[in-house]
């Protein structure tokens, strides 16, 4: 089994992979961002620690896979490389279909060049949409051949190819149990393909803002000053990114344990994991 593979995260509940704050607006707590795009992406280092909290768990070569703790006498690296997890699906707010599962050329994109990096047999073809919204054929999203999105309508184009990239994405990307036969069945008929200007436009409106507060335990109300407003990607957001064995961890038998022990199930990753945030499902190719 080749231990160079695409990790898909499909977000059980909303993820709090945090950055520092902007110092402006109205977020105290935002989440890690791409500082060229302003997509959001989770970082290497967020899913790393997760997998390796869960090989320590399930007692798994920890060392090995991830390297030593930095403050070892004898430091060493690990054998695998994670990388940052980007977008590729982001659930959006329609009037028809319960809500559009939204990606642009620039996500599709890093998916194909993930498959490349990583020597899979697996292929997309990225639909050529130019600057035209694209739905699968006999898309639910559709009424009046019209697209809407949270505050804004688009005219929009059913397209074969869209159908047939959702059907892969249903059938590669999303967890195998038919717990998530509805999930694969929204894959092929509520994906959309929006310009990645559109996307960045409504990228405000499509991230949940939580806002949070702590109860001072003697008087029974807020507690003075303890009011906070974190972002989060939003529950049903799929995500992927790489795990890469290096040449001289080839040989070993530690990623394929870890692989099959999170084949289809979910751990936790970001922050805000005591109120059940973070919670993804993984699905390996």
């Amino acid at each position: 089994m080749s231990q160079n593979r695409i990790l898909f995260l499909l977000a059980e509940s909303p993820i709090h992979a945090g950055d520092k704050p902007e110092g402006e607006g109205d977020i105290d707590l935002p989440i890690q961002k791409d500082s060229a795009t302003g997509f959001p992406v989770v970082r290497g280092s967020t899913i790393r620690g997760s997998l390796r909290h869960l090989s320590r768990a399930h007692k798994l070569a920890v060392e090995e896979l991830f390297g030593s703790e930095p403050d070892a006498p004898d430091p060493k690296p690990g054998i695998v490389n994670v990388s940052d997890f980007h977008l590729l699906l982001c659930p959006v707010r329609t009037l028809t279909g319960l809500f559009a599962w939204v990606t642009t050329p620039y996500l599709l994109q890093n998916l194909q060049r993930s498959l490349q990096l990583c020597g899979s047999a697996e292929k997309i073809a990225i639909p050529a949409s130019g600057d035209k919204v694209l739905v699968a054929s006999g898309s639910r999203l559709l009424s009046k051949g019209k697209l809407s999105l949270e505050e804004t309508i688009f005219p929009a184009t059913e397209s074969a190819e869209m159908a047939t990239l959702g059907l892969w994405l249903a059938q590669k990307a999303l967890p195998a149990s038919d717990t998530y036969n509805f999930l694969k069945s929204m894959a092929v008929t509520n994906i959309a393909l929006v310009p990645d200007e559109v996307f960045q436009q409504l990228l405000p409106l499509v991230l949940p803002v939580f806002a949070r507060i702590r109860i001072d335990p003697v008087t029974g109300v807020v507690a003075e000053g303890a009011l906070w407003n974190t972002e989060f990607l939003a529950s049903e957001t799929l995500l992927c990114g790489t795990f890469i064995t290096k040449e001289d961890g080839k040989k070993s038998k530690a990623p394929d344990k870890l692989i099959e022990l999170t084949k289809s199930r979910w751990f936790q990753i970001g922050g805000c994991k005591g109120i059940g945030m973070g919670m993804v499902t993984s699905t390996w190719i």
